[in-house]
């Protein structure tokens, strides 16, 4: 089973009437069957938010091979979402793993060039089929950067 972008996911709980989607921020390994488990018991297609700081320490490749695996025997419709980033180049690294769904942050950054990276991403996701989230204006808080 290939992982599903959001727009996919989108889609099977709307045709399944679910009022939202289970979107959960994954830190360890250990954490996906509980997810995957929490998933099938509720007929439920699932959300796997990784950031840039995860993704890192455990690796994109390996990170995609897990989910994809537990997706597959637990025949659970993922998508796989690098959450935050502001780095294209993580980006690029986590699409070529074949993550689904990726978010740029460029909060930081003034409206015009977060704009234009925000398309960057854009054209460089379009081809792939993965979903793109971008973020303009700040939120309260601390992001990126946890492991």
């Amino acid at each position: 089973m290939s992982l599903y972008n959001f727009n996919a996911i989108l889609k099977i709980a709307q045709e399944r009437d679910f009022k939202a989607i289970g979107s959960f921020n994954l830190h360890c390994i250990e954490m996906l069957p509980a997810f995957f488990k929490a998933a099938q018991q509720s007929d439920s297609p699932l959300m796997i938010q990784i950031s840039t700081g995860t993704a890192e320490y455990l690796g994109y490749r390996l990170l995609v091979d897990a989910v994809r695996s537990l997706a597959e025997s637990e025949n659970v419709p993922t998508c796989l979402h690098l959450d935050h980033c502001s780095d294209i180049s993580a980006i690029e690294t986590a699409m070529n793993a074949g993550f689904s769904s990726v978010m740029y942050d460029g909060s930081h950054l003034g409206l015009e060039e977060n704009i234009g990276n925000t398309r960057i991403v854009v054209e460089m996701a379009r081809p792939r089929n993965i979903t793109v989230e971008g973020e303009l204006g700040a939120i309260g808080g601390s992001e990126d950067g946890k492991a």
